[in-house]
């Protein structure tokens, strides 16, 4: 029998529903969470570096070398199939398959999966396996295996990151240097910076809307949207008031609209595609125990679950309604700046000013009725700087102001 663990309390904060479980206050079995899915019961299958952890919302149970036949513990990719069959793949050992009874293992050495590192898993419609390996991507259709590598066809890279899979079952495949590709089961159409116009040649994850526009994170370029027409429309720090061009997961919420981007370093970013507003959650402004987000995933109720690099794995259950988000009145002057910034408001706020890599710039603060005047070291640098404003019910406004003479 495989062991089970009791999980700790929920917390509350800023109106936010949020829980945290990592290796103090529950069974789960490893802090650093690589992927999570959930199966039709609305078990939550969660990929850590010590192996499988299945939680019921109780107890963990938890899967590894110790009690099952996976060979290796660091996983990186999970989903579960059509028929509830669960699918893992390992950083050395392959994919593996769980049919609730026995694994069986797709390797190097016993099939012609290309890889032993295998980045991404998914399913399509008619039942295909598709698999995201470092060194190409396959696809097995229970008996057969096709692969594609820079050695057999024209793609641009093999390392596959991201498998994702339209209501029509055409693919969309991400890579890591080799941009992106559209898949229909016959042609292969590849966009890159030189041909295509994306903004980014790695795509670390790829997430569909209601009205299948299909959004793309990127390591070095922010995220991005194509509508259906491959124009993309591209959210960085050169033109939004992103926080970070360093993305490393992105999700779509259909119950409130948002769009929610993991980052590398600076937490959790929202995107209201309603009203434009980016939200930015970090360890300084909330309860989020990590700021290097692994992965996202919204459940059926629409509570959103966060993998971290090393603070567990986060239940949250945004408070935002999406088109109908709180606005606040604010104002934020002047922009450029020299010797200091004005911030008018009607709330109680929390004001951080830091650089474009997140490391926070000290200032001096004179609070007034309806507003703050920020006076920075005269000394800073000439630049462009983040100004965010922290309100009370956990919306973040963020600025980009730039520092002049």
């Amino acid at each position: 029998m495989l062991p089970l663990f009791l999980f700790s309390g929920s917390i509350f904060v800023l109106g936010q529903n949020i829980q945290i479980f990592n290796t103090t206050n529950s069974g789960i079995p490893e802090n650093t969470i690589r992927a999570i899915t959930f199966d039709n019961s609305g078990k939550k299958i969660i990929a850590t570096d010590y192996g499988l952890s299945i939680f019921d919302d109780f107890t963990f149970q938890n899967i590894n070398s110790t009690n099952s036949d996976i060979s290796d513990n660091a996983i990186r990719s999970v989903i579960v199939d059509q028929s509830e069959n669960i699918w893992i793949g390992t950083t050395f050992a392959g994919a593996y398959k769980f049919d609730g009874t026995s694994w069986t293992n797709f390797a190097p050495e016993n099939c012609n999966i290309p890889d032993h590192f295998i980045r991404t898993i998914n399913q399509d419609i008619t039942g295909n396996m598709w698999f995201g390996t470092v060194e190409g991507l396959a696809k097995f259709d229970g008996t057969n295996w096709t692969t594609w590598t820079l050695s057999n066809s024209d793609i641009n890279s093999n390392n596959i990151a991201s498998i994702l899979v339209k209501p029509n079952n055409d693919k969309i495949i991400g890579t890591l240097n080799g941009g992106i590709i559209y898949y229909d089961g016959i042609t292969m159409t590849e966009y890159t910076l030189l041909e295509g116009g994306i903004p980014d040649n790695s795509v670390t994850d790829i997430a569909i809307d209601d009205l299948g526009n299909l959004w793309f994170a990127t390591p070095s370029s922010g995220f991005y949207v194509d509508n259906g027409t491959q124009n993309w429309q591209v959210f960085s720090m050169s033109t939004t008031t992103i926080p970070t061009n360093g993305l490393t997961s992105i999700c779509y919420n259909p119950s409130n609209g948002n769009v929610y981007g993991g980052s590398l370093e600076t937490g959790l970013i929202r995107f209201n595609p309603a009203n434009g507003i980016i939200s930015n959650f970090n360890s300084d402004n909330s309860l989020l125990p990590d700021n290097h987000i692994t992965c996202l995933k919204t459940d059926a109720s629409g509570a959103l679950w966060i993998g971290t690099a090393g603070g567990g794995l986060v239940k949250w259950q945004d408070p935002d309604a999406g088109i109908t988000g709180i606005i606040h009145s604010s104002s934020i002057s002047p922009n450029p700046f020299e010797e200091f910034i004005r911030v008018k408001m009607n709330d109680p706020v929390e004001i951080k000013l830091s650089d474009l890599i997140g490391n926070s710039v000290e200032f001096e603060i004179i609070c007034e009725a309806g507003s703050s005047t920020i006076i920075p070291n005269p000394n800073l640098p000439f630049g462009v700087y983040i100004l965010s404003v922290a309100f009370p019910d956990g919306r973040m406004i963020i600025e980009r102001i730039i520092k002049e003479k």
